[in-house]
């Protein structure tokens, strides 16, 4: 086994940044050690933090790609930026679109990942169809279908059991059927895109929904009179997705959620899209004009 340490690090260690070494094994860390201990060929770290391999598990693109319409070449292009920027295992988001739309997007992911050697995809993340209209967000509300098994099974099937994680609306009818049952298959299930009270949303989650879509996007906040699926979401020990952009959820909002949740309930997501790492223009996201100037993504029609 070939063996090297990089010196002159510095790594997240029981909650702190600490100075150490890292033993490398076979291109594997095998060890995170006091400074001074060395194994091998030595290569400086400059001082800078090293981390594991990033998993992002709600992604839609990058680079002017998205997912829903990319092809396979494409799906490869995108993972090479991720790991440029540190990750090393996604889950190409596919969000709700026109049923023949969303089966060749499945399929084309998985012709990426068997037949062109993309194993850093880890499965299908698939965000529709089964959502409530009035909370689409950037989907054609027309795309967004009643809780249907034989259509997610198709989709299932057509991805050749690829589909791990859906996001389901609480409020539409079957809901609860549907995600009971695909709980029962091993899909992880996730709530969002909703405007459910909190009533149904708890059922929900007392049926097998195990995390909350990108949190506070796309859904019915709480009121006092009126909790809603927000509410459910964070009373519960269920997990819940986070976009840490401030640009787009204030640093205290951020604060709130892990004091509330947990950080070990909170799964930091990109939600990433096609104009990530893109240069500045207009761009068609979904069904949404955007218009990507200095890093930001904008709706030209909020």
């Amino acid at each position: 086994m070939a063996s090297i340490t990089i010196i002159n690090c510095r790594a997240l260690v029981n909650g702190q940044i600490k100075n150490c070494n890292l033993k490398i094994v076979d291109g594997k860390i095998r060890g995170i050690m006091p400074s001074g201990d060395v194994f091998g060929k030595t290569f400086d770290g400059r001082n800078k933090i090293f981390l594991p391999g990033l998993i992002d598990i709600h992604t839609h693109g990058a680079l002017g790609i998205d997912f829903n319409t990319g092809s396979s070449d494409d799906i490869c292009t995108v993972r090479d930026y991720f790991a440029s920027q540190g990750v090393t295992t996604f889950l190409p988001t596919i969000h709700g679109d026109k049923m023949e739309t969303m089966l060749n997007s499945v399929a084309t992911v998985i012709k990426a990942k068997n037949l062109l050697g993309c194993n850093q995809i880890f499965g299908i993340n698939l965000e529709g169809p089964f959502l409530a209209p009035s909370y689409a967000g950037s989907m054609d509300k027309n795309n967004l279908v009643p809780c249907d098994y034989v259509l997610f099974k198709k989709l299932q099937d057509t991805s050749g059991g690829n589909i791990r994680i859906t996001t389901i609306s609480p409020e539409l009818d079957g809901a609860v059927e549907l995600i009971k049952k695909l709980n029962m298959e091993g899909i992880k299930v996730c709530i969002g895109h909703s405007g459910a009270e909190y009533s149904k949303a708890e059922d929900a989650i007392n049926n097998g929904a195990i995390c909350g879509t990108h949190m506070f996007h796309s859904m019915k906040m709480m009121r006092p009179s009126s909790p809603a699926i927000t509410t459910a979401i964070l009373e519960s020990d269920i997990f819940c997705e986070l976009i840490c952009d401030p640009k787009l959820i204030h640093p205290a909002m951020i604060r709130l959620m892990v004091k509330t949740k947990g950080e070990k309930r909170i799964i930091g997501i990109t939600d990433s899209m096609k104009t990530t790492g893109a240069k500045d223009g207009f761009y068609t996201v979904g069904s949404q004009e955007v218009i990507l100037h200095n890093g930001e993504t904008r709706m030209l029609h909020e």
